[in-house]
């Protein structure tokens, strides 16, 4: 019965408004952020992604690394760099030849079907005509790790800090107006509903 206060204190202001829009706030995600993402999901080997060869192959690989995150015109960039190297090792010495040039994937963040992604994506590459030789390998993985489940996230919150109460949490709805995209972070501002159940 002690408990009862306390689940009456978390219903009563969401009852008021299930099933009815709310104005949550705004989600606030610096670029850091988004590199640290990337980091964790996309360049995870050692904060390199391996387009050929592998960590077991310092002598004979094509990885993309140092990623960095920025916005401009409206849109997301993330720069990335290219280092191969084509050689054979001789007395642990790599005797060969390499390159390094940079390269940017960049896209209009959107919120779409629960869940925050790049469209318009386009891939451009600091050395001319190698960015429709890398472009296909890197555009789709590297926009499916940019990916973020606004919807799902939100509900999982909500629904840890309801588990007490035996309260069936559902978000069906958020909606987001717009992404503006700032010179240090990228806001989403977003309204939801909440059903209780």
């Amino acid at each position: 019965m002690r408990r009862l206060p306390r689940i009456a204190a978390l219903l009563i202001p969401l009852a008021a408004s299930s099933l009815a829009p709310a104005e949550a706030g705004e989600l606030r995600v610096h670029y850091s952020a988004v590199q640290k993402l990337l980091l964790a999901r996309f360049f995870v080997a050692e904060g390199r992604y391996y387009l050929q060869g592998s960590q077991e192959t310092p002598c004979s690989f094509a990885s993309l690394e140092r990623p960095e995150v920025f916005a401009r015109d409206g849109r997301l960039f993330i720069r990335m760099q290219f280092v191969s190297k084509v050689g054979t090792e001789v007395r642990s010495n790599c005797l060969g030849t390499g390159d390094s040039f940079s390269l940017d994937l960049s896209g209009v963040p959107v919120y779409a079907g629960g869940v925050i992604r790049l469209s318009d994506v386009a891939f451009t590459a600091e050395k001319p005509g190698v960015g429709s030789l890398i472009g296909p390998l890197v555009t789709g993985p590297l926009a499916e790790a940019m990916q973020f489940p606004l919807q799902e996230r939100i509900e999982e919150t909500a629904q840890a800090l309801w588990a007490e109460t035996g309260v069936g949490l559902k978000v069906p709805m958020i909606e987001v107006p717009e992404i503006v995209l700032g010179p240090h972070q990228m806001r989403v501002p977003f309204d939801f509903q909440v059903e209780l159940r």
